[in-house]
């Protein structure tokens, strides 16, 4: 299984959605087929977020490409 890591960087952009005030955080990244992706991660409160004060990593786990199940 291949296993891909993404470390939060001290100096993340949180983006707040307009109407909800939502704060969200993006990361860019390709797929094992080498297409771009981007993982969102959304907090829905209504107040400042410090990612890094609460994730320190998102790891994705792709499926073995040599299995059928």
């Amino acid at each position: 299984m291949k296993k891909q890591e993404i470390k939060l960087k001290e100096y993340l952009n949180v983006f707040v959605d307009n109407k909800t005030n939502a704060r969200t955080i993006a990361f860019p990244f390709r797929l094992p087929d080498g297409t771009s992706a981007v993982l969102m991660v959304c907090r829905l409160k209504d107040e400042q977020w410090k990612p890094l004060e609460e994730i320190k990593n998102i790891i994705i786990n792709y499926k073995d490409e040599n299995k059928t199940s």
